[in-house]
């Protein structure tokens, strides 16, 4: 991914946080306040009492129990109104400099991630949305992919950034879909079986928009064939997310955002639409800017050029793959990646089902047969997701200097300087296996009999107990049954 697409990434993120923290503050009275709704003070007594009834726990140890500002409003001398309303308004100053590129350093976004998770788990039924867990996800995969760097450019050369940690970001793209689409099979709720979940959906939903009494009032037919494409889009579809090739990513990444566009025109959820379509930023993205990839072998021989670059085959891998974005290969990918969306269209839907107004139905095989594809899909998605992190991990270790910037020392040959460049790809490269693999396991929430031999339940359990407090890895899964039909 090239540091100025990770900028404009990193800037959408600050300007989502920007409005969480906003919205926050300014909701606080009336939801949390003396006269609120939910009182934050008999909230805090209450969970206070269940965690430490003996009153024997430190502050600290209280916010690894249930991480809350609130812990910290006794030792700091601060009521807890002026405590959480100082927090909100520091976390959307703080996400500001993001958002307007002044500082974008990865102890910025972990100060974000900090902030938004105090007042999230003081939140109580006003945050229990996706779109809050989603940003807390999101967040913490970012201080991974976020500059480290005190100075993010050299002689004026952007640094690379560590295209290992850009994979969680994708991974978490496609878990966030594919469970979306998933967990609506799953759950034998006849509205998405027949496909007339959208004849329902504009007019049951929360906060409809003006155009949703449109969209509404389009022919059954039309609304039909609305359901089987966001289907296609957020099952087969998601595929392509996490495709070693830019190309077909592209082409995924843009039938997110086609969807998220139609979401965001008919109806109102908060920051979530624009949260997703951030998230597809990674994933149009290449790994590399050709320019760090350079040679193979590094210039100016030395011992490197003598032994020669053991990394070298992945670094000319990563040159080829790169070579492959070209209009003809565009045009490629797109035609494959349609013709395989089609075919996979087809196994999924009758084309007449018996009595259908529509002309098409979800075949009842796709739901029987749900839960042993979904476990073949996670596993496979996980296979690849991790190989190519890996990979990147090896070019980004093995990657040579910029071109023109060799003689300036960027990076260059010697060996505590390539010593130095391929343990920072090692760590980056570990965190980001060990991020994927903890976003995964949430997915056994898709009631998937066949992930209880690989993640039994005890230990799904003792891992939501240990790290669910953080929301590091969270499962997803809007309009499972469609709201205000009644359910068999």
């Amino acid at each position: 991914m090239p540091s100025g697409t990770r900028e404009v990434y990193l800037a959408a993120l600050g300007a989502i946080y920007t409005i969480a923290f906003l919205s926050f503050f300014l909701q606080y009275d009336g939801l949390y306040g003396y006269d609120g709704l939910l009182p934050i003070d008999a909230f805090v007594e209450r969970t206070r009492k269940h965690l430490d009834p003996q009153s024997k726990l430190t502050p600290v140890e209280l916010w690894f129990a249930r991480p809350m500002l609130a812990w910290f409003a006794e030792p700091l001398s601060l009521p807890l109104d002026v405590l959480h309303n100082s927090a909100a308004l520091a976390g959307a100053a703080v996400a500001s400099l993001a958002a307007f590129r002044i500082c974008q350093h990865a102890l910025v976004f972990a100060a974000l991630w900090f902030l938004y998770l105090g007042l999230y788990n003081s939140g109580q039924t006003f945050y229990n949305f996706q779109w809050d867990i989603l940003l807390l996800e999101t967040g913490f995969a970012s201080i991974l992919y976020a500059p480290w760097h005190p100075f993010p450019t050299k002689n004026g050369v952007a640094r690379a950034p560590p295209a290992p940690c850009l994979w969680p970001l994708r991974f978490l793209m496609f878990k966030l879909m594919f469970m979306s689409g998933v967990v609506k099979v799953q759950a034998l709720c006849p509205t998405w079986l027949q496909l007339t979940a959208l004849e329902y959906h504009f007019a049951t939903q929360c906060i409809p928009t003006p155009l949703a009494w449109w969209f509404h009032s389009l022919p059954p037919l039309f609304l039909r064939w609305g359901v089987a494409a966001t289907l296609v889009v957020e099952i087969p579809a998601t595929f392509l997310l996490i495709l070693p090739n830019r190309p077909l990513r592209r082409f995924g990444a843009w039938l997110q955002v086609a969807l998220q566009v139609l979401i965001l025109l008919t109806g109102n959820y908060n920051f979530f639409n624009l949260l997703t379509m951030a998230l597809c930023l990674p994933v149009f993205s290449a790994d590399f800017d050709p320019l760090d990839l350079g040679p193979v072998t590094a210039p100016g021989g030395g011992w490197k050029s003598a032994l020669g670059n053991p990394l070298g085959p992945f670094v000319s891998s990563a040159r080829a793959e790169a070579s492959t974005d070209t209009p003809l290969g565009n045009l490629l990918a797109t035609s494959a990646a349609a013709l395989a969306l089609a075919l996979a269209a087809f196994k999924m839907f009758d084309s007449a089902p018996a009595g259908g107004i529509g002309g098409i139905a979800l075949k009842a095989s796709v739901a029987r047969d749900m839960d042993g594809a979904a476990l073949k899909a996670v596993l496979l998605s996980l296979a690849v997701t991790l190989g190519c992190t890996a990979s990147a991990g090896l070019v980004y270790a093995g990657r040579s200097p910029r071109v023109g910037t060799a003689a300036s020392g960027d990076g260059g040959g010697g060996v505590a300087r390539v010593a130095t460049r391929v343990a920072h790809a090692a760590v980056c490269t570990c965190a980001a296996l060990a991020l994927v693999c903890l976003s995964c396991v949430p997915m056994v929430s898709l009631n998937m009999g066949g992930l209880q031999p690989l993640i039994p339940r005890p230990i799904a359990r003792a891992w939501h107990a240990a790290w669910g407090p953080l929301s590091l890895a969270s499962g997803y899964g809007l309009f499972r049954r469609m709201t205000g039909v009644k359910q068999p």
